[in-house]
């Protein structure tokens, strides 16, 4: 998934169900979807992806196409801060492939089988990063209102706009430290949280907020 203002090159996941009022702000009402799709209806924590001949997992990501929200089993935040580094690792491995195939920079952890709330980030020169349960604290002061172009990478949703605010306070948790962590995110890794921040049930955000 890639990010980017209207009008440029870029884009994010999502197909044109979205009014361009929704999710102006943290306060703003999230989209009213009826439909709850379980990341894991199985159980666990990661959905099944096949797997090549060596027993290695055959990419299996599935872009959002803003029909439903995203219900994951792991919502509470004793859950969350459970979560193993291998876990954490498994799933920015999942990520790599998804975005390595379809050249995206933002991945949500749904798109990617992975039951609990994440956004990984792109990052030149870190690679991808998990940003594990985020709760945006607040915009920033000088945080503008942009339209945000989200398109689906593999072509198989409509492209539609978002208003997201350009730069935000993030408040998440490191999966390899279950430190929390509070960052500024402007751009691209604003919106890739307030794009995870609406694809996920509400009910999920109120056990975690």
């Amino acid at each position: 998934m890639g990010l980017g203002t209207a009008g440029g090159g870029l884009g994010v996941v999502t197909a044109a169900l979205f009014s361009v009022k929704n999710w102006i702000s943290p306060q703003s009402n999230a989209p009213e979807f009826y439909t709850h799709v379980e990341v894991t209806p199985n159980g666990g924590l990661f959905a099944d992806w096949s797997l090549n001949e060596d027993g290695d997992e055959l990419n299996g990501c599935s872009f959002w196409n803003a029909s439903h929200y995203y219900a994951p089993r792991v919502c509470d935040t004793f859950g969350v801060s459970r979560i193993s580094i291998s876990s954490g690792n498994k799933a920015i491995e999942r990520a790599i492939k998804c975005g390595a195939e379809h050249d995206a920079q933002c991945i949500l952890s749904g798109e990617i089988g992975f039951s609990s709330p994440a956004a990984f980030l792109y990052d030149a020169e870190q690679g991808f990063r998990m940003i594990l349960a985020p709760r945006i604290i607040a915009p920033e002061k000088d945080s503008v209102q942009k339209l945000v172009r989200l398109q689906d990478p593999s072509q198989k949703a409509h492209n539609t706009l978002l208003k997201f605010n350009s730069t935000i306070n993030v408040e998440y948790i490191n999966p390899g430290s279950r430190a929390v962590i509070v960052e500024s995110m402007s751009g691209n890794d604003a919106y890739c949280v307030q794009t995870l921040r609406a694809s996920v049930s509400p009910s999920c955000w109120l056990e975690l907020d």
